[in-house]
């Protein structure tokens, strides 16, 4: 046992630094081509910090463990939101500029209900996945063409852009090449632990894969925090968020069958929708996610835990 809580730890930290580094040096590259810090979270941070959940997700179907991968999934969701925006607000409270990016949280609603009730059945199709990562690609086309902003022309930018090109693809390819290592380990050591103590596989997937592949979420969060980049923070969970409920089960659902118990998940993706929910209500209620919304956003994580120990 003791074993294969190591082997998850590492896990972890592998997918920590994979991430970290994925999260660093595409952002990096990302500002040299002059995208804004909003669309910055919205991609590049985004799906960098959620490479995580896909790569063990990929893993987990593929050794035919389809609970741990919709757990990930709804827990992964449910920490962004509880545990890692909570805190942010908590330490920095953040403006979120809803009346200028309220097509984002509208996107995030309607893809987490449409994803959540394909889930909800205890089955997603190859052709439904199709479906969710056209609605991603979809998305990524409404983002690149209504917040992107001209990128600088002059000669000294264009050439500073060359030099940095390839040492940021190169950090890019380190950290991409960490994760199925990391994921791998956390998969394994998940699987290990819920047979030796007869742990539902969704339980772990909601708990220790979800917050092991959430941590580039929280430290990229807090980091941005500190640094008031309000709008990489919150593009960064938006994001990850819907990277989540549409790419990891429409690429799942694809290679692999994903099918399970629906009863071991519908309390899951009812409390996802609540919290997203409130947090798009909190936005929309004020122009700052303050401390007492991250305080109560906190408290209905940390009771969300309880529940899932009892």
């Amino acid at each position: 046992m003791l074993f294969l809580i190591l082997k998850g730890i590492l896990g972890v930290i592998l997918l920590y630094v994979g991430g970290e580094m994925l999260v660093n040096f595409a952002s990096s590259l990302g500002r040299r081509l002059g995208l804004p810090d909003l669309l910055i979270g919205l991609t590049i941070v985004a799906f960098g910090t959620s490479a995580p959940e896909l790569v063990a997700s990929i893993t987990a179907i593929l050794k035919g463990s389809p609970g741990i991968v919709v757990g990930n999934v709804l827990g992964s969701n449910i920490a962004n939101i509880g545990l890692i925006l909570a805190l942010t607000a908590m330490i920095r409270p953040f403006a979120t500029g809803f009346k200028k990016n309220w097509k984002d949280f509208m996107f995030l609603a309607s893809s987490s209900i449409f994803a959540g009730f394909l889930m909800l059945r205890g089955y997603v199709h190859s052709a439904e996945g199709i479906v969710l990562l056209v609605m991603f690609f979809l998305y990524m086309g409404y983002l690149f063409k209504s917040k992107s902003i001209p990128a600088e022309k002059t000669e000294s930018a264009e050439d500073k852009r060359i030099r940095t090109f390839m040492p940021a693809v190169a950090g890019i390819i380190m950290g991409m090449a960490l994760l199925p290592a990391g994921a791998d380990l956390l998969v394994n050591s998940a699987i290990g632990v819920a047979v030796s103590l007869g742990v539902a596989e969704h339980i772990l997937g909601l708990t220790f894969v979800a917050l092991g592949t959430s941590l580039p979420e929280l430290v990229t969060s807090l980091v941005a925090a500190a640094r008031r980049q309000g709008d990489m923070c919150l593009g960064n969970i938006i994001g990850s968020n819907i990277f989540n409920v549409l790419v990891v089960p429409g690429v799942c659902s694809i290679i692999g069958d994903l099918s399970y118990k629906p009863s071991t998940i519908s309390l899951d993706i009812i409390f996802m929708l609540m919290i997203s929910a409130a947090v798009i209500f909190f936005s929309s209620y004020g122009r700052y996610l303050t401390r007492g919304e991250g305080a109560f956003l906190f408290i209905g994580y940390i009771g969300y835990l309880i529940h899932l120990v009892h």
